[in-house]
């Protein structure tokens, strides 16, 4: 496992955030100006 954080960026469009999570990365900040997408991420947590 690798230890590192990191910004998720456009946290509303994609899973890139879940393959981090998978390696060892604890997400400093997500980052989203989309509310919509950003409702369905809350929801899902």
């Amino acid at each position: 496992m690798v230890d590192f954080t990191f910004i998720d960026l456009f946290a509303g469009i994609g899973g890139i955030r879940l393959g981090f999570d998978a390696i060892g990365g604890r997400c400093y900040l997500p980052a989203n100006g989309m509310n919509g997408p950003k409702k369905h991420i809350l929801l899902l947590q």
